[in-house]
């Protein structure tokens, strides 16, 4: 996985069509929310609030090299949130959670990813990543990274109930070996997060792969993993001047014709069908127009 960086205003679309032969599309945006620290996953809660997870923007802790040879670090710190949208109110209801960002912009933000609620309404809250998952010893407020944990919003305690990085290291089900954009070879990074029964789907950004979990705990699995692909003739971003090129750009010259790209899947949703469906970001280089979404049996096979 290639770390990136999402964010975004929450907006509210409305369209106008004319008829004709040609359909014009008025369009008016209305801001919801702002202020929000690195945005990820947004769910509606059973009282019809609108629940928005903040991975933050790091802090001032413990560094990691970031998303280049020759960029910033990327350090720790409490400042991922969950902000709650109600009644045209805005409100942190859960603060202090772990992030990890690049210093000191704070963007390309990992912590809180995705929020969702079971049929019940209970909140189950996942907690990300984004590297080697054995970097991990920098527990933050009890909780840590590459986690599903349920949530009690009426004391902000967490329970944790999978860990999803601990089982990128020992089961690494991809069998990767591809180094990853901080130089590490099995590295973790949940990104997202859907519901169906009692049962759990999270798609992994840097294990290539499509997890699932009971929401008690239970029978934490790898459901499939997702596809890379070739790309003929790949184009590579052009390195900004400097003694260091970016991780992964070859020297001029060294341009193969082919290489696999990654999946990096970061969406998830359960169909009317019961599917699993998961959108890709794709790996670097990032190819123009080659991202996929993929519809995933319960028997595990994923088909474009």
């Amino acid at each position: 996985m290639k770390l990136k960086l999402f964010s975004f205003t929450l907006l509210t679309l409305c369209l106008a069509f004319v008829s004709g032969t040609k359909a014009s599309v008025a369009v008016s945006l209305s801001v919801v929310a702002s202020g929000l620290d690195n945005a990820r996953g947004l769910s509606f809660g059973p009282d019809g609030s609108l629940y928005v997870t903040e991975a933050g923007v790091g802090g001032d802790g413990r560094c990691v090299p970031g998303p280049s040879l020759e960029g910033p670090s990327a350090c720790v710190g409490t400042t991922g949130a969950v902000t709650r949208i109600k009644d045209a109110k805005q409100e942190r209801v859960l603060t202090g959670l772990p992030s990890i960002a690049l210093r000191p912009t704070g963007a390309i933000g990992a912590g809180p990813q995705d929020i969702q609620f079971d049929s019940i309404g209970n909140p189950f809250l996942l907690i990300g990543y984004g590297g080697n998952s054995s970097y991990r010893d920098f527990p933050l407020n009890g909780t840590s990274w590459g986690e599903l944990y349920s949530v009690d919003f009426n004391t902000g305690s967490l329970t944790s109930l999978a860990n999803f990085a601990n089982y990128e290291l020992a089961n690494n089900p991809d069998g990767g070996t591809a180094i990853d954009i901080l130089g590490d070879e099995i590295a973790s990074g949940p990104y997202a997060l859907a519901i169906s029964g009692n049962t759990a789907y999270i798609v992994d950004a840097a294990g290539n792969d499509l997890l699932s979990v009971g929401l008690d705990g239970s029978n934490l699995t790898a459901v499939t993993v997702l596809p890379s692909q070739t790309l003929k003739d790949p184009i590579f971003p052009t390195p900004a001047p400097g003694p260091v090129s970016p991780l992964g750009v070859p020297l001029p010259g060294q341009v193969p014709q082919e290489i696999e790209v990654e999946s990096v899947p970061t969406g998830v949703a359960i169909g009317p069908d019961n599917a699993i469906y998961v959108s890709e970001f794709t790996g670097f280089p990032y190819p123009v127009g080659e991202a996929r979404i993929f519809r995933v049996e319960l028997d595990g096979e994923p088909t474009v």
